[in-house]
């Protein structure tokens, strides 16, 4: 009967030596279709790079589209991740139900100093098989940060502060591709100002001011922060979005001059030192504010540092009106707000996709 057990017992171990052999393999096979993963989506980075370098040629719907290609190759399918998860689950649970099959002959010898030794290799193996899972679900689930510092996620690539901080791409070279601009519009009694995007480039502190002549009307600032959510249909995150309006900020009409307006527009992010400014006139047409003779240039006379969520500026200050008494507004953590009239206002209105 003895050598019936120890026969018996045998197999078992044969069984979860064989079992795990094949969860190796897995892991091997998971391993080289990652491999040729980020291989594909590194040249879709490089691509990104070498359009945004291009400011002479409108690229913006070229830019759009690897944006959507990345998460394409980004995402990996939900199947086939939870099938992988569930062979590795229960491959390693029955490998470890067969080593508790071995061990408990042992129990007789409870105390015994042999016995201590089996137990500690039993409960380390089952930490390399943790840690081994641990490897697998990261790398068939890249929504996470094991591998953004090889591969960042999509949302990242819109994320001027991540790209101008990590990807040392030039923020001016993307704002021009994304065809930033503002814009007012008569609407109701107020005129409604909003800062336009063809490509949703977001994560960047704005700080904008509207004058007439020399006097500010409208100074509108925040953290830019859009969420794109999910598509209805296929229920994955959507990358970027295409022609969204930022509401900046507003004015009764009657106050709002339709002659010599101009705005200026200034991109803080983080990684940088100096922001981007874009200066505009303003021509009124049928009850809209249209931007003319823009330009946009980095302001080398503004100099700031970013420390944790705060922006503070080192040089500058007197260049943007009533810093002193809104600085503290000047952090990310995702709010829009508005200054009319000495008053402070939360502009809690969404971005609209046009």
């Amino acid at each position: 009967m003895r050598y019936y057990d120890e026969e018996c017992m045998r197999v078992l171990l044969a069984v979860a030596s064989g079992l795990l052999t094949l969860l190796g393999s897995t892991g091997i096979f998971v391993s080289l279709i990652i491999q040729r993963r980020v291989a594909r989506l590194q040249d879709i980075m490089e691509e990104f790079m070498d359009l945004s370098a291009r400011e002479d040629a409108n690229l913006t719907s070229r830019l759009y589209s690897l944006l959507v290609k990345y998460q394409m190759h980004y995402l990996f399918p939900r199947q086939p991740r939870r099938v992988i998860l569930i062979y590795a689950d229960l491959t390693a649970g029955t490998a470890a139900l067969i080593w508790l099959l071995a061990l408990f002959p042992r129990l007789p010898t409870l105390f015994a100093p042999v016995f201590f030794l089996y137990l500690a290799t039993f409960f380390f193996s089952l930490g390399v098989m943790a840690f081994f899972r641990f490897l697998l679900r990261n790398a068939v689930n890249p929504e996470n940060s094991f591998l953004s510092p090889i591969v960042p996620p999509p949302s990242r690539l819109r994320s001027l502060s991540y790209l101008s901080r990590h990807v040392s791409i030039s923020v001016k070279s993307l704002l021009v591709q994304a065809r930033l601009r503002v814009a007012g519009r008569e609407e109701e009694g107020v005129t409604r100002f909003l800062l336009k995007e063809e490509i949703s480039l977001d994560d960047f502190i704005y700080h904008f001011t509207l004058y007439h002549g020399e006097k500010p009307l409208l100074t509108a600032f925040g953290h830019l922060l859009v969420e794109p959510g999910r598509d209805s249909l296929t229920g994955k995150p959507v990358p970027v979005l295409r022609n969204i309006n930022v509401p900046l900020g507003q004015l009764p009409s009657p106050s709002v001059p339709r002659e010599n307006l101009r705005g200026r527009l200034l991109v803080f992010c983080r990684g940088e030192k100096h922001p981007c400014q874009l200066s505009m006139g303003f021509l009124y047409s049928d009850g809209v504010f249209l931007p003319v003779e823009t330009e946009l240039e980095v302001n080398y006379t503004i100099s700031y540092l970013v420390k944790g969520q705060s922006l503070h500026l080192l040089s500058g200050q007197e260049q943007i009106p009533f810093y002193s008494q809104h600085s503290h507004y000047f952090l990310f953590h995702g709010r829009r707000y508005y200054f009319v009239d000495g008053k402070v206002f939360a502009s809690d209105d969404e971005v609209v996709v046009s």
